[in-house]
């Protein structure tokens, strides 16, 4: 494990195997999902997309279905033949459903039906909340196409924040449907319960920073939150920095990781839209690592991603 000098994270997974939370297991690292869905048992419907379902390998529909597993784990290269750091990452994977799976999830999500892919959301339980801290994902996203929209991102702590916190969100990485996979953005949303803007500050400052690096590739995408700034880093390369009534918004706020795949209706970006016959089936990101420490260190080892 490269590490900052002198130190150790204070929290890592390298994603040696997953460690879900499920009935038998109810100290594991991630939710599939949210909490608040039995307990992060079940699935939902994504409630950005009206493509996709967010599966939950917990959530079995019985007869020819049984359950649907986004997730994988083991050796990964990406589009050089770079492998992972420890030869093994996590791969979650959005792809379309036969019609056996399509029929399983409309008669039990009959309220939003429609629902053609099957992607998902994962969410920190073992971290649970956090304030503060240098936060790092290395992953890379070698199966891209029009409709894709994977996201490595922070929310608000479920159940954790008062109202007016309820929805803050920083997002540190984001693919909207472009064929190649870039570009990517990053963007910070200064919502409340009900995902109406907070008076006072700026609502949604969408697209702030614009990464048109090859995606495919292994990279690492760091998010260094202070009481007074966010610092944003690709590659341990500050890219850039919110400070002012943008780090105000978030001070104090309990925040926990998520990683997610889905599919946009729409794209942002040269080449972008949504699905169509170029669409790779499945998609898929692949995430070496994340780690967490107090602060961003400038003396971190800067040696390149191989």
């Amino acid at each position: 494990m490269t590490t900052l000098p002198g130190t150790t994270p204070l929290w890592s997974d390298e994603f040696a195997t997953l460690s879900l939370v499920t009935p038998a297991e109810p100290d594991g690292t991630w939710y599939a999902t949210e909490p608040y869905l039995s307990g992060g048992m079940v699935g939902e419907p994504d409630p950005g997309s009206k493509l996709t379902w967010n599966a939950n390998p917990n959530q079995d529909f019985g007869g020819t279905v049984g359950a649907m597993n986004p997730f994988s784990v083991g050796p990964v290269t990406d589009s050089r033949g770079q492998p992972a750091t420890s030869d093994s990452a996590l791969t979650i994977s959005c792809r379309s459903y036969t019609p056996g799976q399509h029929a399983a999830v409309g008669e039990y999500n009959q309220s939003t039906p429609g629902r053609r892919w099957g992607g998902t959301l994962i969410s920190n339980h073992a971290l649970r909340t956090f304030t503060y801290g240098y936060i790092e994902f290395r992953a890379c996203f070698p199966r891209a196409g029009h409709g894709m929209w994977p996201a490595l991102w922070f929310f608000s702590a479920f159940g954790a924040n008062a109202d007016d916190r309820a929805a803050a969100e920083v997002d540190l990485v984001e693919i909207f449907g472009p064929a190649a996979g870039t570009p990517w953005f990053s963007s910070l949303h200064q919502l409340q319960s009900g995902g109406t803007p907070v008076p006072g500050f700026h609502g949604s400052v969408n697209g702030f920073y614009r990464g048109d690096h090859d995606t495919s590739q292994w990279h690492s995408y760091g998010l260094d939150w202070q009481e007074d700034a966010l610092t944003f880093y690709v590659d341990r390369e500050r890219v850039a920095r919110k400070g002012g009534s943008d780090a105000a918004f978030y001070r104090g706020v309990k925040m926990a990781i998520r990683m997610n795949y889905t599919m946009t209706e729409q794209g942002a970006g040269p080449d972008s839209g949504p699905e169509d016959g170029s669409t790779p089936d499945p998609l898929t990101m692949s995430v070496d690592y994340v780690r967490m420490w107090p602060t961003f260190d400038e003396s971190i080892d800067r040696t390149p991603n191989p």
